[in-house]
């Protein structure tokens, strides 16, 4: 009987494969931007060059040696690596191999699993996300306790939510998708929830509002920058697009994510130019705080708000904004030159699965950018 080799590679899985999907490709589009940083090469294409030898292989017909553009289809999405050639990335770029598959990506994926196990994922958060959740007790047992610990989990409060919200990272993010995810049964009416669900809804709201203002937070992040159309898109489609209570509707079209992280962003780069800023975890944190509080103009703060309706139908929107024209799902950093930025578009097979996949938000084409090419 042949010996099974039982060590498997946690990576994204090839689009090409019949179980691919949007996050594997996301997935791979970020951590090799991440591995282009740390090689300093900026495209796939540079890094192929400094390294062809260690990666050409024999045609299938025997005439000559090959590398097909492997590094641009880990760019665009199409492939994936594994094998020899992830190990050796993995010497190559050590701190992006250990991300290869981001815990976002995971809970994005699995969130609409008929049981979804939210304990499961919060234990494998970052600590410092993690001890803002739960303690560890003895006394109490709750479920999803394993090894003899108990978790006791703290009560949802604003200033928990926003806690996690400042830290404007992906396991922070995670967590909030995750109380959103825990919650999905508030969308199916049962016997269990009768009329006093309003309560419940409230709260999963104000959840929903923490996870936009971390998600702009995270936008700003290079890693996430080539995919943030799809990121957004995607994160609406699953955990923010859900049933609302019905006193309250969330207005996310006027929510332009992309904008309002770019407007966050070129704060940022002012207040790190005065020494208001520095690039350390903690100031990072105390200026999006500040942001949040209006500390940097009551503007600011308007554009971080999420417009939002009440039951009489009046809009609640300081800053008066009409509903945003949808932007292309591609990538926008790399190759063809395009104003002032390198833009690639997503490749034939990614395309494919995004396309499927998002079906409700894809654009083939936009206005401005067709006025603007």
């Amino acid at each position: 009987m042949p010996k099974l080799n039982m060590e498997k590679t946690t990576v994204p899985a090839r689009p090409r494969d019949k179980h691919a999907n949007v996050e594997k490709v996301l997935s791979t589009v970020c951590w090799m931007e991440d591995v282009l940083k740390e090689t300093q090469h900026r495209t796939g294409y540079g890094l192929e060059i400094a390294y062809r030898q260690e990666f050409t292989y024999p045609r299938p017909d025997g005439a000559g040696t090959s590398t097909s553009g492997l590094f641009d289809r880990y760019s665009r999405g199409d492939s994936a690596p594994c094998g020899a050639k992830l190990k050796w990335l993995g010497k190559l770029a050590p701190l992006s191999h250990r991300d290869i598959t981001p815990i976002l990506m995971e809970v994005m994926r699995q969130s609409t699993s008929v049981y979804f196990n939210a304990c499961h994922y919060y234990r494998k958060l970052s600590p410092h996300i993690a001890c803002k959740l739960y303690k560890l007790t003895e006394d109490v047992m709750v479920y999803g306790a394993e090894r003899g610990d108990f978790y006791e989990f703290r009560p949802i409060t604003h200033r928990l939510l926003t806690d996690l919200a400042v830290q404007g990272d992906e396991f922070s993010l995670a967590c909030l998708l995750i109380m959103i995810a825990e919650e999905r049964y508030l969308d199916t009416p049962c016997d269990d929830i009768e009329d006093d669900d309003t309560e419940y809804l409230q709260r999963r709201q104000q959840i929903v509002v923490a996870a936009c203002h971390c998600l702009v937070f995270l936008l700003t992040l290079p890693r996430y920058r080539p995919v943030r159309t799809a990121l957004v898109a995607r994160i609406r489609q699953r955990f923010l697009d859900i049933r609302r209570p019905s006193d309250k509707k969330l207005l996310l079209d006027r929510y332009d994510f992309i904008g309002i992280a770019e407007a966050v962003s070129a704060l940022k780069a002012d207040a790190l130019a005065s020494g208001k800023l520095n690039k350390t975890a903690l100031s990072q944190r105390r200026f999006y705080r500040d942001v949040l509080a209006g500390n940097y103009g009551t503007h600011m703060a308007d554009l971080l708000s999420v417009p939002f309706e009440t039951s009489d139908g009046m809009i609640h929107d300081a800053l008066s904004r009409e509903c945003f024209t949808p932007r292309a799902i591609e990538l926008e950093v790399f190759r063809e030159r395009k104003g002032h930025r390198y833009q690639i578009h997503f490749g034939k097979k990614a395309t494919a699965i995004m396309k499927a996949g998002l079906a409700d938000y894809w654009v083939e084409t936009c206005p401005a950018e067709t006025n603007d090419s």
